[in-house]
């Protein structure tokens, strides 16, 4: 073996090159220094026992071009899904403009055939005000009837059907705003869907509860511009300004609807969406 230049290609020498691992065969093989390789070029003039099977079978070119190529589909395919991630809410709710549009049970209900008075949109957070003091003052003690995600929604339809069925079943859209309203993804959808219905009906379906303060850096365009243009019954402690919200609330649950700060807020949207 010595001193004879081996062809170290993979295909001829990988079987010797394993032979040599292993101590009691290397015994065998005397001056294993002198036991070079002859080819391929980039191999030839070094002892075959000072290789590494990646210098002896290097990866081909073809494959080496096929990983780049998967890991570039992988990365686009990450940075796709990002985005998408990202823009998931807006899709969902372009794609459910699509569908309403195609679905006559979507289509408004003339004003007596409501099956409910209000339509409450909160945060889970929220939720021990809702319960525990929204809703019994409204419908037990005013006897208004609410739609209510928990009790009212139907079994085995999609929540996204839910919402849009419903909230198109009542006179008006109850919105309990918050922090914690304003970091939902399911509210802000929730909140398009009443947007949109604002202005394709030109009426003022809107009342709008500030339950707690709502940090400015959580606030949406569309959600500032709600505050801005719009009145608000603001929650609080005190028990005459307690008097002031429930009559605030019960007079929108009683008033028809009527065009109020429409074209305004509907020029803002158009801008907004630039």
């Amino acid at each position: 073996m010595s001193r004879n230049p081996l062809s170290c290609s993979c295909q001829d020498v990988k079987w010797f090159y394993d032979w040599l691992q292993r101590p009691s065969n290397r015994q065998k093989v005397v001056s294993l220094d002198t036991t070079r390789c002859g080819s391929p070029d980039y191999l030839k003039g070094k002892a075959l026992v000072t290789l590494t099977l990646r210098e002896i079978c290097p990866m081909s070119a073809e494959i080496k071009h096929l990983i780049i190529g998967l890991c570039v589909s992988v990365l686009l395919i990450l940075m796709v899904s990002g985005l998408l991630y990202r823009s998931r809410w807006h899709i969902r709710h372009w794609l459910f403009i699509v569908r309403s549009s195609r679905r006559p049970e979507y289509t408004r209900l003339p004003s007596d055939d409501f099956v409910y008075d209000g339509f409450l949109v909160y945060a889970e957070d929220d939720r021990r005000f809702v319960h525990d003091t929204l809703i019994p003052r409204i419908e037990n003690q005013e006897g208004y009837k609410l739609c209510v995600h928990f009790r009212d929604f139907d079994v085995g339809k999609f929540i996204a059907d839910n919402i849009v069925e419903n909230m198109n079943k009542s006179r008006k859209v109850i919105v309990i705003l918050s922090n914690s309203f304003a970091k939902s993804r399911w509210c802000d959808f929730e909140l398009m869907i009443a947007q949109r219905r604002l202005l394709s009906e030109r009426g003022d379906i809107l009342i709008l509860i500030l339950y707690k303060d709502i940090d400015f850096r959580h606030m949406s365009s569309s959600l500032r511009m709600l505050l801005t243009t719009m009145t608000y019954a603001k929650w609080t402690n005190d028990s005459s300004g307690q008097t002031v919200f429930w009559e605030q609330i019960l007079h929108g649950l009683r008033q028809p609807e009527n065009v109020r700060h429409i074209d305004e807020y509907k020029a803002y949207q158009s801008f907004d969406s630039l």
